[in-house]
């Protein structure tokens, strides 16, 4: 095999030349991957932000509607045992105006409140026109209503729950996203539960073991944030 000939000076300086460009391009790629995960992360904490914005929107609603349905639950449960108890003996009888009027407001503020039950829908007001309505029509409404109100406290339990869930793992994802906008590195545990005050942390974000444990990017880039923060379980 014959010898290789010395690499005269020429060829020296542009193979170190070439390592050079080599090197320079390869720091200009790293670079632009670096600027590019950054956008990614800093759209997805924008989505994170939005998303715990709308839950908590979300979460005075429930509340509000539950703090709503169980004051007209218990205010129609005391009109209905009055009307219960006058309905003795009184079964032709007309109701007063005042019993009509109070029954349709309390119709009103229940199909206000409760969407999508069928035997609610099926109740009407009693029109004030003509002959009021005798009393076992009246009690037998007021039932139907409270039934209902009483259904609707599950759904609503249900639904808060869903939410609180949703907003742990909205609070976990914005935690984690903004601590790697803010110094480049995933997160720990102890690091995102030190920015999400009050939240619940959500440990199925994290890999590795409790003491070691850090933010699952590769988890968080496979969803969209949006979408997967607006599910309805």
């Amino acid at each position: 095999m014959p010898k290789r000939s010395p690499k005269t000076p020429e060829e020296k300086a542009a193979e170190r030349a070439r390592r050079v460009e080599r090197k320079a391009e390869r720091l200009r790629a790293e670079k632009r991957a670096a600027q590019d995960l950054l956008v990614r992360r800093k759209g997805q904490l924008t989505s994170a932000t939005a998303a715990i914005d709308r839950l908590r929107n979300e979460l005075r609603e429930v509340r509000r509607s539950e703090s709503t349905r169980a004051a007209l639950e218990d205010h129609a449960t005391g009109f209905y045992d009055e009307v219960d108890k006058l309905a003795k003996g009184k079964s032709l009888l007309e109701v007063t105006k005042l019993i009509v009027d109070e029954t349709n407001e309390i119709i009103r503020d229940a199909k206000a409140l409760i969407k999508s039950d069928p035997f609610l829908d099926r109740v009407k007001e009693f029109v004030p026109a003509g002959n009021n309505p005798v009393y076992p029509d009246v009690v037998v409404t007021l039932k139907t209503v409270l039934q209902a109100l009483g259904r609707a406290e599950s759904p609503l339990e249900s639904k808060k729950e869903r939410i609180d869930t949703l907003l742990g793992e909205a609070s976990t994802i914005h935690g984690a996203l903004s601590v790697f906008v803010e110094e480049g590195t995933p997160p720990s545990r102890d690091d995102v539960l030190e920015v999400i005050e009050n939240e619940t942390l959500v440990d199925s974000w994290f890999v590795g073991n409790y003491g070691g444990a850090v933010f699952d990017f590769d988890q968080l880039d496979e969803i969209d944030v949006t979408a997967h923060l607006s599910r309805d379980d």
